[in-house]
């Protein structure tokens, strides 16, 4: 009865990851990587990190599948969850460009909250100097509830595709997303 009673928790906080991309669509593909991969394992290992019970992780794609944006914002719109974080790979002509992107719509109906979500993530991705965008994506439109877009890093830069494609990195990246969320 614990588990029901903790499962009915009207504090619990429903928190969805999407995992950009997947199955026809690869997404960003830099060597052998690709961003549809590195989305998903990334989507996974936050919610095999998260140990609060007051926090329930919830992916849109738990394998290699495609997924509409329309079926992914059904799906998302459905749940009514508190956060989403959508996780992308950037990737630029320049093997230069590096670091982390965020993104907000003034066209999503929580701006303020996905703004708050942008600055807190902002802040645990200092070190990648990590910067607020705005753009009229698709899902930032389209979901009811506070959003963002990641680029954990550009796929074209060696530096951050090494860095997003290790086991290390997936696993800081992973729990800067989760300390975002608590």
């Amino acid at each position: 009865t614990v588990a029901l009673m903790s499962f009915n928790n009207p504090n619990k906080k429903i928190v969805v990851i999407d995992a950009g991309h997947g199955g026809k669509d690869n997404g960003a593909v830099v060597a052998s990587s690709k961003e549809k991969e590195v989305s998903l394992a990334i989507a996974k290992k936050v919610k095999e990190l998260n140990k609060n019970t007051e926090i329930e992780i919830i992916l849109t794609r738990e394998q290699d599948e495609f997924l509409s944006l329309k079926d992914r914002a059904n799906f998302i719109n459905n749940l009514k969850p508190d956060f989403v974080l959508s996780i992308h790979t950037n990737s630029n002509f320049s093997t230069e460009l590096n670091g982390v992107e965020l993104y907000v719509s003034d066209k999503n109906e929580n701006i303020t909250s996905s703004e708050k979500f942008a600055t807190d993530l902002q802040s645990n991705f200092a070190k990648q100097n990590a910067v607020i965008k705005k753009a009229d994506f698709y899902l930032l439109k389209e979901v009811k509830a506070p959003i963002n877009f990641i680029e954990i890093g550009v796929i074209s830069n060696e530096n951050d595709r090494n860095y997003m494609t290790s086991d290390t990195g997936q696993e800081e990246i992973a729990q800067a997303i989760l300390n975002a969320i608590e």
